[in-house]
């Protein structure tokens, strides 16, 4: 695989965003069904010049871990399905790409030191300054993204993969030098011919067309920068009033990005009242979003809708992704190299 075409096209975020997928026929949503896994990632890692590798990394349950060949035989049948198709699917090229012009069009301007970091980085990667910024940060199309894609699959068999298990389970009959860390290797070559001829399990199949993917970046208000007076700038909201419910409304126009941001607050002392109620409010809030998850919060947090419940929780922050409810301290990961 040329090179310039890896780093124009990025073939592992698409690769990545089906693999790593948790809405309905994914391997998230899969696995999760059964048991065996609580948390599904994929992401790059190592990328050189000359090499580079794609991470699949899973948290494994107790039946997960006794069910890890398994579980990576359901892992190559998906990646032999997705390369027998006549191509990678256009739906998802589509949406990665307007999800990568969204978070262009949406971002931020870094600080001066972000900014340095950033150029610092980016000027090892590309040769021309225009894409200092723009390079690392956005997806491309063009007629070399399919076969890029394409090439990359080919990459990920099981023959190309490192698999690492790490569990306190495992008993480790050699020790690295370093740190005295425990561990053992295993003759995958059995195991690795059947994985290479795995097909699609029953329940997997191709991602939907997410439906919250936006439709339009339009600013309601045009940008005017900073108030002129300090007045203006610490102006009280717009305020509307009913019998049980106040709302207040401030039209941005400093930062001139389409982003918007609702607050609602329900006053109640019941998930406060005393300790049984906290934990049984906490405890219903994960199983909400752990039943919600696959049909509505991963399309919503994919498309850049988050949310979060500083009253519940009595503090303020960003919301979170959430990825199961059960934890667990065993992990295996994929790794393959390029």
């Amino acid at each position: 695989m040329r090179l310039d075409h890896w780093r124009w096209y990025n073939p592992s975020s698409h690769v990545g965003a089906l693999l790593g997928h948790e809405g309905p026929k994914s391997l998230t949503s899969l696995l999760r069904k059964r048991g065996w896994i609580t948390e599904l990632e994929v992401g790059g890692a190592d990328n050189t010049t000359t090499f580079a590798m794609l991470v699949v990394s899973m948290e494994l349950t107790d039946e997960g871990f006794r069910q890890k060949d398994e579980i990576l035989k359901i892992l190559f049948g998906y990646l032999n399905f997705v390369r027998q198709l006549t191509e990678f699917p256009k739906e998802l090229v589509s949406e990665n790409l307007r999800i990568s012009d969204c978070a262009w069009i949406t971002r931020e301007e870094p600080g001066p030191q972000d900014a340095a970091v950033l150029f610092a980085g980016s000027m090892q990667d590309w040769a021309v300054p225009k894409y200092y910024l723009s390079g690392n940060a956005r997806l491309r199309d063009g007629p070399g993204l399919q076969d890029t894609v394409a090439k990359l699959l080919q990459l990920l068999r099981p023959s190309n993969a490192l698999v690492t298990v790490v569990s306190r389970s495992c008993a480790g009959t050699l020790t690295e030098p370093w740190y005295g860390t425990r561990y053992s290797l295993k003759d995958l070559t059995r195991l690795q011919k059947e994985w290479q001829n795995a097909s699609l399990a029953p329940g997997l199949g191709l991602p939907d067309p997410n439906p919250f993917l936006p439709r339009s970046l339009e600013l309601k208000a045009p940008r005017r920068g900073l108030p002129t007076e300090l007045r203006a700038a610490f102006a009280a909201p717009a305020k509307r009033s009913e019998d049980a419910w106040e709302a207040y409304f401030r039209q941005d126009t400093e930062y001139g990005v389409p982003k918007a941001f609702v607050f609602v607050e329900l006053p109640t002392s019941v998930p406060r009242g005393d300790p049984k109620r906290t934990v049984a409010a906490r405890l219903y809030e994960a199983i909400i979003q752990d039943a919600l998850q696959e049909s509505l919060l991963y399309n919503a947090q994919v498309a850049g809708i988050w949310f979060s419940q500083p009253l519940l929780h009595g503090r303020e922050g960003k919301g979170k992704k959430v990825t199961g409810v059960a934890s667990s301290e065993t992990r295996e990961i994929i790794e393959f190299a390029d």
